[in-house]
């Protein structure tokens, strides 16, 4: 198991965008695509990411930036200008920044409502991907303190849905709006799957993910099991200070 410690939050972000240039220069394909992931933890690093395009743009070829497509691993079902969208958090701190257009930023449609909001994306990431399956080169994920990632919260019950779906529909009375989210199976498709995890408050649910015996009914988070077995949980002092590390 790769699990990177970092000293803080800071370096933690650091740490995320050099992976992520790393593999977007090192990527020999014609598209890159990245899975963003909502909540708090992310803010630092899609600031860390901007502020380096921003230091790097001259000796990172156009060409680079032309095949980088942005994607959401969950969205709310809000407008993309309400402050609870995933969609205007990115756009605020990341994709506005940098040397990319909105035709490379596939938002989830939370204004249509959670059931028409996933046929809808899931018509989006079947037309880019097609004729090949669904696989994303890099999905940043977070950890809830309950245990969900993406918007897969406790009480989901994979056996209800297809493993060929890729956007679902949920709900969770701890959390509000309705949600449209990425299935783990689309995630455990693809190349490289990034935890990011820090601070104390998410000591418990990080011990949890990886040392405890919770069933994934329970604890979503460990839904996530990459079938090439490409997995780093990048996380911090604060949040790994439980573990049998």
């Amino acid at each position: 198991m790769d699990i990177r410690v970092f000293k803080n939050p800071d370096d933690l972000a650091k740490g995320a965008a050099k992976l992520f240039f790393e593999r977007l220069l090192s990527s020999s394909g014609k598209c890159f695509s990245v899975a963003l992931a909502g909540g708090n933890t992310p803010l630092k690093l899609y600031q860390e990411i901007s502020k380096t395009a921003s230091s790097v743009e001259d000796n990172l070829p156009f060409t680079q930036w032309e095949k980088v497509h942005f994607f959401f691993g969950d969205e709310r079902c809000v407008s993309p200008s309400s402050s609870e969208s995933n969609y205007k958090f990115a756009r605020d701190e990341l994709t506005s920044k940098i040397r990319i257009t909105e035709n490379q930023v596939h938002r989830i449609k939370g204004e249509l409502g959670a059931v028409d909001g996933a046929k809808e994306y899931t018509r989006e990431l079947s037309g880019f991907f097609a004729p090949k399956k669904v696989s994303f080169d890099i999905v940043f994920l977070g950890l809830g303190t309950d245990g969900h990632t993406l918007s897969v919260f406790p009480g989901f019950d994979s056996n209800n849905y297809d493993e060929s779906e890729l956007v679902v529909s949920t709900t969770s009375k701890s959390h509000k709006y309705d949600r449209i989210t990425l299935t783990p199976e689309v995630v455990n498709n693809s190349n490289l799957t990034i935890f990011l995890v820090s601070g104390e408050s998410k000591a418990t649910a990080l011990k949890e993910a990886l040392e405890g015996d919770l069933k994934t009914k329970d604890f979503p988070a460990k839904l996530i099991h990459p079938k090439n077995n490409n997995l780093i949980w990048m996380v911090d002092k604060e949040a790994a200070s439980l573990l049998s590390l």
